[in-house]
C-alpha cells in the first residue's frame, strides 16, 4: 500500500485533502472493500453511510493509519484525528490531562482550557472520566481531536451510544466546532437524517463499492418537514436497499 501525509498548510496542498485510488482490504479471502476511488476537497463534511459491517469502519481506519494490511494508494494531511463511538478516555487521567494526550508545545495549558470552553466542559477539567455521562465524555473526546487542529477529522459513529436529545446537542456542537476549525470531515453514521442536516455530501458503501455518491444540494436551515429534504432522504434510504412499501 502507498500512503503519503502530507506535512504542508492546507493552503499549499492544492484543492484536496483526501484522496484514495483502488482501495482494497480483504479479511480472510474475502474482500470488504473491493478498489475504492476517493476525492474529497478540502473542508467538505462528507458522510459515509452503508449497512452493518460492509466496511465503513475499516476504511477510515485504513484512512487514519490504523489498519496498514490495505493495498491501493492513499493521500491524507499530516494532521489527522479520530472520534470514535466509545470517547475512550483514559480512566487513570482527569480531564485536561486526556485532552493534552500526546500533544507537544509551550501553550499545552491554554490550548486545553481553549477546547475545553469550545465544548462546554471548562467546569469539568479536573474531573475523572468515571464521572462524567455519555455525552459529557464525548465533549471531551472531541476536545482531544480538536486540539490537535486536524485537516482531517474522522468521526466513526461519535453519537451512536448517545440518547436522541443528546445526540441533537452533540450535533449542533459539532457543527458550530467545524465551523470554528474548519477541518475536513468524514463522518461515518447510520441515520441518514443526521447525514442530511450535516454534510455537504452524502456517499452510500455497498458490498466493497461506493454505489451513491451526490452532494447535499438542501439550503438552508435544512428541515426534516421539506419536500427536498424528504426526497433527497428516500433516495439515500433507496440506495441503502431501504424501500417504503407504504
Amino acid at each position: 500500500m502507498t500512503r503519503d501525509s502530507d506535512p504542508r498548510p492546507a493552503d499549499e496542498r492544492g484543492p484536496n485533502a483526501l484522496v484514495l485510488a483502488d482501495v482494497r482490504r480483504r479479511f480472510d479471502g474475502r474482500a470488504v472493500l473491493d478498489g475504492l476511488d476517493l476525492v474529497v476537497p478540502h473542508g467538505q463534511l462528507v458522510a459515509l453511510l452503508g449497512q452493518s459491517g460492509c466496511g465503513k469502519s475499516t476504511l477510515l481506519r485504513i484512512i487514519a493509519d490504523l489498519d496498514r494490511e490495505a493495498e491501493g494508494d492513499v493521500f491524507v494531511p499530516e494532521r489527522r484525528a479520530v472520534v470514535f463511538q466509545d470517547p475512550r478516555l483514559m480512566p487513570w487521567k482527569r480531564v485536561s490531562d486526556n485532552v493534552s494526550l500526546g500533544v507537544r508545545g509551550d501553550d499545552v495549558g491554554a490550548r486545553v482550557r481553549e477546547v475545553l470552553a469550545d465544548v462546554q466542559m471548562t467546569a469539568h477539567a479536573r474531573a475523572w472520566p468515571a464521572t462524567l455521562s455519555g455525552g459529557e465524555a464525548q465533549r471531551v473526546s472531541l476536545a482531544r481531536a480538536l486540539i490537535r487542529r486536524p485537516d482531517l477529522l474522522l468521526l466513526d459513529e461519535p453519537f451512536g451510544a448517545l440518547d436522541a436529545l443528546t445526540r441533537i446537542k452533540m450535533r449542533a456542537l459539532l457543527a458550530v466546532m467545524c465551523a470554528k476549525y474548519r477541518p475536513t470531515v468524514l463522518f461515518v453514521t447510520h441515520d441518514v437524517e443526521e447525514a442530511l442536516i450535516f454534510a455537504d455530501r452524502v456517499i452510500v458503501l455497498d458490498a466493497g463499492r461506493f454505489t451513491f455518491d451526490e452532494p447535499v444540494a438542501l439550503d438552508a436551515p435544512r428541515r426534516r418537514a421539506s419536500a427536498e429534504f424528504q426526497t433527497m432522504s428516500e433516495r439515500v434510504l433507496a440506495a441503502l436497499g431501504v424501500v417504503d412499501s407504504s
